[in-house]
């Protein structure tokens, strides 16, 4: 709603909540539904003024819930960095004030937890011993995503179709392009991962409103219509 107006916002929605690979991650692990909380409240903290202070923070908090999670969010902590120092609009008052909260509230949950681990060479240990990341190939990590991402992607790839042919008459709004350019930068650098790094691919939930958030700038700027995003509803129901 923040950023479509309300009929916009109910067809990505439905697009949403009828997507099967948000259904099934959602119900398997309730903590996937963790990574979309975060990379949503993030984008919805940005979006208010002067908001970008208060995301470093809230990315330290979240990697509390789930370190990963903040792993893969902080590339796009730099990009808005980046971002903000070419703009030159930085309060440098207000930034390290920013990163010294970050600071803290990291190390209220990363102290207590390595403390817990038997210091931060057992919390090291335990990585070797149950390592998240597991040792398969290349290939074997490409099926086994695909295998799950189709559920995700089917869907939406006739879409991508009419968006690729478009592509060389779209002129998107001032606004828009700034949207598409802060959903890449969450979107890209977990996609990454994920391709060459065998992880669970519940974590795909991280990248779900970038993905649909870009959906509604296709209808917004005409790009796929509103009965297009109807007919994709059938295709997931089915």
């Amino acid at each position: 709603r923040k950023l479509f107006d309300i009929k916009i916002s109910i067809l990505v929605l439905w697009m949403l909540v009828f997507n099967p690979m948000v259904w099934y991650y959602g119900c398997v692990t309730e903590i996937y539904v963790f990574d979309w909380f975060l990379s949503a409240f993030v984008l919805f903290t940005y979006f208010q003024k002067n908001g970008w202070y208060f995301v470093f923070p809230i990315i330290a908090l979240g990697t509390g819930f789930r370190q990963s999670s903040g792993v893969l969010l902080l590339p796009f902590c730099l990009y808005i960095l980046f971002l903000h120092f070419k703009k030159g609009d930085i309060k440098y008052k207000y930034l390290l004030l920013s990163l010294f909260a970050s600071v803290l509230l990291f190390f209220a949950w990363f102290l207590p937890m390595i403390s817990n681990a038997g210091g931060l060479s057992g919390y090291i240990a335990l990585y070797s011993e149950n390592d998240p990341v597991e040792k398969i190939s290349l290939l074997q990590n490409w099926f086994r995503m695909s295998s799950l991402i189709s559920f995700f992607a089917a869907p939406l790839i006739f879409l991508l179709i009419i968006v690729l042919v478009k592509l060389k008459n779209i002129k998107f709004k001032v606004k828009n392009l700034l949207y598409l350019k802060l959903f890449a930068a969450i979107f890209v650098f977990p996609m990454l991962f994920f391709i060459f790094v065998h992880y669970s691919k519940g974590y795909l939930l991280l990248i779900v409103l970038p993905i649909f958030a870009s959906i509604g700038i296709l209808i917004e700027e005409k790009v796929v219509s509103k009965n297009l995003i109807i007919v994709t509803i059938l295709i997931e129901s089915i």
